[in-house]
C-alpha cells in the first residue's frame, strides 16, 4: 500500500469506530504504509469491515495485519557462489595456460563452433567438448599440469 492508500484506510477505520477516532497525521500514516505495505488496499480494507463486525474497538495495525492472508516473499534468484578453494583455482589456471598455448584465434573458432552446435541443438550440453576434440590432448596435458599430476605425462611431454 502506499500513503494515499493508508490516508484513505485510516479514514474509512475513523468513519467505521465513529466513538474513537483516532488523528491521521503523517507519523502514523507512516508507520501504518509500514507496516501494511505488503499487502493491496482492497485486501486490507475487506479486512478492516471484517475485524469492525467482530470488535467495536479501533485495531490496531499490527493486529490488522494478523488478519490478513500471509504474504509469500519472493527471494531473489541466487547467484551461484564462485567457490575460490585449490580446485577452482587449478582449473582456472589450466584453462589460461590453454588459451595462451592455442591462442586466440583458436578459441574464437572454439567459441563459434560452440555457439552454431548450441543453434542446432539447444540445450546440447556437450558442444563445446565436440568443439574442442582436436584441442583435447593439449588441454589435458594443461590439466595434468594444473593439478600438479606431472607424473601422468608421458616423459618425451
Amino acid at each position: 500500500m502506499d500513503t494515499a492508500e493508508t490516508r484513505k484506510l485510516l479514514e474509512l477505520l475513523n468513519r467505521l469506530h465513529p466513538k474513537r477516532p483516532q488523528q491521521i497525521t503523517t507519523d502514523n500514516v507512516l508507520f501504518w504504509r509500514e507496516v501494511l505495505k505488503p499487502w493491496d488496499y482492497p485486501t486490507v480494507r475487506s479486512a478492516a469491515i471484517a475485524r469492525a463486525r467482530s470488535n467495536a474497538f479501533y485495531p490496531d495495525a499490527t493486529e490488522l495485519a494478523q488478519l490478513l492472508p500471509p504474504v509469500r516473499e519472493e527471494k531473489p534468484a541466487e547467484e551461484p557462489a564462485f567457490i575460490d578453494d585449490e580446485y577452482t583455482r587449478e582449473i582456472k589456471s589450466a584453462w589460461t595456460e590453454f588459451y595462451e598455448i592455442v591462442g586466440p584465434e583458436v578459441e574464437a573458432k572454439i567459441r563459434a563452433a560452440t555457439k552454431a552446435e548450441l543453434e542446432k541443438r539447444p540445450g546440447c550440453e556437450h558442444a563445446w567438448s565436440e568443439a574442442m576434440e582436436p584441442y583435447n590432448d593439449i588441454f589435458n596435458r594443461c590439466c595434468i599440469k594444473a593439478h600438479g599430476w606431472y607424473w601422468m605425462l608421458k616423459e618425451d611431454d
